[in-house]
């Protein structure tokens, strides 16, 4: 029992309780508007500071009248607008409008707009409207609130109906939580305004927590996608003309440029900087976010609201050099051509044909985009196609349960049907594709790493399917796991040496320095600060010499952006993340709470703030935290994690088997639960319950070592050698050496 004594506090001492660490630039939680955007007081401030080299579309017009023309009626000319008869679409004659418990009533006095909703104390008040936002198929609408904030009501108006609707329907949503219309979840200046206005600077103060946003433009002009137009004002007015000067996107822009010059706006994507360079690298400015759980459904298919980048990356098409333009005019935003003769522009005219849809031609079944680019639709009302242009996969649906674009259609049929059809029609063989990897990759599982590394080892594949290819195999910790993703430390894509260094951080110390050491030095800003974050708590002083100062400029890189981002609870939270891996404890308790203030939903900065307290021999304060967690979310298995270990720790046992069993009920796929179940149980002298533990845990989890290495010391210390064998013998075969052998003689 000395032994299960000594393993039990060894546990609680290295893992006193798991604690969720969000180690990629997550930030745009929740878009409630068209996009990423962003707010002021009164009537926002046009920025006049001349240093940034915006001068106005007035100043495009005298030259490039026929494309202001056609930009003038486009969504980007009408992105956002000051509220009038002119731009109000919405019915505010007197309508009231009830959605999930909240009545809104919509009215005009004198000309002007108003609401009366729901305010921040849970009291009905009365807000002008200020600005409209969006066109089609929805708009929505801005009220001022104190700070410099702007929010968008949670009621939008769908054009096409003609009628109010919720953008949360049937969800109760308390004025604590980030997603209430008057915090976070549907702040403009956070969430929405930098993709709605040219030229925002966002102007959030850290310390005071308020806003002082500007921009040029109210809406998105030429120098939202062109760039700054100064110096091309001074080339076209000045002879000679300096070829140098011309602006970011014209005609005869490289695609991956242009692509990337749309990029910002239209993906799903965390700020590494206040401003855009628009120096053409992607990651020097933001991150964008991978095919990821609940972001992507396994396969890479849209599945949260991502927007466009990230499914386009993922395409032939983008990497045969179609860039938006080809199918998009750049200033209506129309479709060049309708129906297929869209596609018939590259493709031969035989895909256009019965024989190779197999459905009638002229239908909409036998339309490519009806299964190339199935949608999906967003905030109630909005249908968006997924870019990625893929061939249908029911077969993946069958063994994986990811969607397919021929039950899409045919929702009376089963996947094995529209997979058995496909084969009739195109036979058995598929070309190889990265999704095949990723579905698997998906389950963290040993037997996804050979596919995982080809994926990520193939530089014809997509960046983004190799990124992700990073991302997983950091998820499963074994020896040809992290061989694997060794590659990704010297890939020629910015985007794969960023995520393989954010998927180093639970490697030992002193092997991520000699990994991601020399990405200190790296070309591209993202790049820079993922191993900046990935090297916050190793000591500067032991670094080596030609890196201590790369290690300097890049922490203060990552300290900056978290900065930037500190607007967003999740920034907060990841602000209070780097304060505490680089010591500076107290001022990580003031930013966990800090995001706590800004959504008091948002747990694992409660867990996170409890930690610090069970550190500080607080357990009170703690428990408190963690209780408080509970009482939003009883089934929040981190946090009844957590209350586990710690009673452990009190040596309150009967406590903590009682938190840590609710525990695996919650997160039957965490080792960790099983595992210090079983030891709880042990210390006990429950060794029936012990060994019920460590075999729930087993049959979960056959991977795991440390639940097969207690439940063999369990039968050791019992004399069962003969039930111990099978589980040494699998040990020593997987880490040689493990000691346990002499033990069965």
């Amino acid at each position: 029992m000395e032994l299960v004594v000594t393993i039990l506090k060894i546990q609680i001492l290295m893992n006193r309780w798991a604690v969720i660490f969000c180690f990629h630039l997550l930030v745009i939680l929740f878009s409630a508007c068209d996009g990423p955007e962003k707010a002021s007081r009164g009537d926002i401030k046009k920025n006049n500071d001349q240093t940034n080299a915006y001068i106005g579309d007035q100043q495009c017009l005298s030259c490039h009248a026929e494309q202001t023309q056609s930009w003038a009626s486009s969504h980007h000319a009408k992105a956002m607008m000051h509220a009038s008869d002119s731009t109000v679409l919405g019915d505010f004659g007197d309508i009231t409008f009830t959605g999930s418990g909240v009545s809104s009533f919509f009215f005009k006095r004198d000309g002007l707009y108003y609401v009366e909703t729901e305010g921040p104390t849970g009291k009905n008040e009365t807000y002008q409207i200020k600005y409209t936002f969006g066109l089609t198929p929805l708009q929505q609408y801005l009220v001022e609130f104190p700070g410099g904030r702007m929010q968008a009501l949670r009621t939008a108006w769908d054009t096409q109906e003609k009628q109010w609707y919720d953008l949360y329907p049937n969800q109760e949503i308390i004025t604590a939580d980030w997603l209430h219309w008057t915090r976070g979840g549907l702040n403009w200046n956070t969430m929405c305004a930098e993709c709605h206005s040219t030229d925002l600077k966002k102007g959030y103060d850290l310390e005071t927590d308020t806003y002082n946003t500007t921009f040029s433009q109210i809406n998105v002009s030429c120098e939202s996608c062109h760039g700054p137009g100064e110096k091309h004002l001074s080339w076209a007015s000045t002879e000679p003309r300096d070829s140098n000067a011309y602006m970011l996107l014209t005609s005869d822009i490289k695609s991956v440029e242009q692509v990337r010059a749309c990029a910002p706006c239209h993906s799903r994507k965390g700020n590494l900087s206040s401003a855009f360079t628009f120096n053409g690298e992607f990651l020097q400015d933001f991150v964008p976010e991978i095919l990821s759980d609940g972001l992507y459904h396994a396969d890479g298919q849209i599945q949260d609201e991502v927007y466009v980048y990230g499914s386009f990356l993922q395409s032939k098409m983008y990497h045969n050099n179609v860039r938006c333009t080809d199918c998009h005019d750049p200033h209506t935003l129309q479709l060049k051509k309708d129906g297929n003769e869209l596609c018939m522009q590259c493709h031969e005219p035989r895909y256009d044909t019965r024989q190779h849809t197999f459905h009638e031609a002229g239908t909409e079944a036998g339309s490519c985009i009806s299964c190339h680019m199935p949608g999906k639709i967003y905030m109630g009302v909005d249908f968006r196609r997924d870019h990625s242009f893929r061939v249908p996969r029911p077969d993946l649906s069958v063994e994986y349960g990811v969607p397919n674009a021929c039950n899409g259609c045919h929702n009376d049929k089963n996947a094995s049907w529209a997979a058995e059809n496909i084969i009739a029609w195109y036979g058995k063989e598929r070309a190889y594709h990265f999704s095949e990897a990723l579905v698997m990759g998906r389950q963290r599982i040993a037997g996804a790493v050979p596919g995982l590394d080809r994926l990520l080892a193939d530089t014809s594949q997509p960046d983004i399917a190799r990124a992700t290819a990073a991302y997983y195999l950091a998820d499963i910790p074994t020896r040809e796991s992290f061989t694997a993703l060794a590659r990704g430390i010297v890939d020629s894509s910015a985007m794969v040496r960023y995520y393989t260094a954010s998927g180093l951080m639970n490697i030992p110390i002193q092997d991520r320095v000699n990994w991601v050491g020399h990405l200190l030095r790296d070309s591209v800003r993202g790049v820079r600060i993922a191993a900046a974050e990935a090297l916050a708590d190793f000591p500067k002083e032991q670094l080596p010499l030609e890196l201590q100062t790369a290690f300097n400029s890049a922490l203060y890189e990552y300290e900056t952006s978290l900065k930037s981002r500190a607007d967003f609870p999740m920034g907060r939270f990841m602000l209070g993340q780097y304060y505490y891996r680089t010591g500076q404890v107290e001022k990580a308790k003031q930013e966990y709470a800090n995001a706590l203030n800004m959504d008091t939903l948002l747990h694992i900065a409660r867990e996170n703030l409890a930690r610090i307290y069970n550190q500080q021999q607080n357990n009170k304060k703690a428990i408190e935290l963690l209780q408080t967690t509970l009482s939003f979310e009883k089934n929040n298995g981190q946090a009844l994690y957590s209350l586990g270990l710690i009673y452990a720790e009190e040596s309150k046992l009967e406590e903590a088997t009682i938190y840590l069993s609710q525990a695996v009920q919650a997160m039957p796929e965490n080792e960790r639960t099983h595992y210090n179940l079983g030891l709880a149980y042990q210390h006990l002298d429950k060794l029936a319950e012990a060994e019920k533990a460590y075999l729930e845990g087993l049959k979960i989890l056959p991977e795991s070592a440390a639940i097969r290495q207690a439940l063999a010391i369990l039968y050791l210390q019992q004399n069962e050698k003969e039930k111990a064998r099978p589980h040494v013998e699998e040990l020593e075969k997987r880490f040689p050496g493990s000691g346990l052998v002499e033990q069965l003689k």
